[in-house]
């Protein structure tokens, strides 16, 4: 667990890079594949009581193809810069609207900040919501369920369920 002390930031602030191992950061989530480590980098710098981490994350993952669901790598080079600052006791209970540049600011309590977190969360938020294995994939087939990216694909149609038949042919009186 990458942990940084605020007290240990010094005015020229620090720089980390190193490889983590994805069982680390995902511990519980089988679903997130990796192949090979996670290179992290992050520069931290503090004025005042405001934290600055401005960063990049390399990682290449495994993800199934949300047409096809052949799996395949995807690569993540994700930067960011963050700024936490610290919690008062009236931002804990104060409700507002989020504007655009809340985005980029987090808050903090105690007097350290979970470096594992702020990797954790870049990844996530690099993963898209529908991955494809490629723009042209076509996905599969509604009848038999194969891969229509593969050539030679020809599927019988699938014969109508004879309760239905009355409705094919009040289809073709229109």
């Amino acid at each position: 667990m990458m942990k940084i002390k605020l007290t240990d930031i010094p005015l020229e602030g620090l720089e980390f890079r190193y490889d983590e191992d994805p069982r680390n950061l995902y511990l519980a989530d089988e679903t997130i594949r990796f192949s090979g480590v996670i290179a992290i980098h992050m520069r931290i710098g503090k004025i005042g009581d405001t934290i600055n981490i401005d960063g990049g994350i390399n990682a290449s993952m495994i993800i199934e193809c949300a047409r096809c669901l052949k799996d395949f790598p995807y690569p993540i080079n994700s930067d960011f810069y963050l700024e936490y600052s610290p919690m008062g006791d009236a931002q804990k209970t104060e409700v507002y609207r989020i504007k655009k540049a809340d985005l980029e600011t987090d808050y903090y309590t105690g007097d350290s900040i979970l470096l594992d977190d702020i990797a954790r969360e870049q990844i996530t938020l690099s993963i898209p919501i529908s991955p494809v294995c490629n723009k042209d994939c076509k996905g599969l087939c509604p009848h038999c369920g194969e891969n229509l990216n593969i050539k030679g694909h020809e599927c019988k149609k699938v014969e109508i369920d004879p309760r239905f038949s009355l409705l094919k042919d009040y289809l073709k009186k229109k």
